[in-house]
């Protein structure tokens, strides 16, 4: 069963939060050998790992997500992560509605981190060396 987190809220202890301009600034902290059931997010989500390092199961899609890996998770997108035998950190920066739909309305006029922000494409990654890949499945690593 798979449910939704409101924006803001997260599985991991929140060590800060920061309301800013439409978006959601989290820093994040996350148990070794912790396993989060599947669940989706309320808003879209940029996920920057800057410790530890974990799985993440997007349908049959399984990214191995380690520190200088950014994910982009579109609003609703059903996931579920098993973090591994450290502990993690993230840093989550969550986006309004508005904020997305801006970007989608500018297009080619706007330049982004990680490709189109398109909620129906799924994940995509940047690793820290610059190397953009989409995730498919049979465990890219990010």
């Amino acid at each position: 069963m798979s449910f939704r987190l409101p924006a803001g809220q997260h599985f991991g202890a929140i060590a800060k939060r920061y309301d800013i301009a439409g978006f959601t600034l989290t820093q994040t902290v996350y148990a070794p050998n912790l396993h989060l059931p599947t669940h989706a997010h309320e808003r879209a989500c940029f996920c920057l790992i800057l410790r530890g390092s974990y799985v993440e199961r997007f349908g049959q899609m399984e990214l191995v997500c380690q520190p200088a890996s950014l994910l982009f998770r579109p609003p609703g997108a059903s996931h579920s992560d098993h973090f591994h035998n450290v502990e993690s950190q993230c840093f989550l920066i969550e986006t309004e509605t508005a904020w997305l739909n801006d970007v989608r309305e500018q297009g080619a006029r706007r330049t982004t981190l990680v490709g189109e922000l398109d909620p129906g494409a799924g994940l995509l990654g940047l690793r820290g060396d610059g190397d953009h890949g989409r995730a498919a499945g049979g465990g890219e690593r990010l």
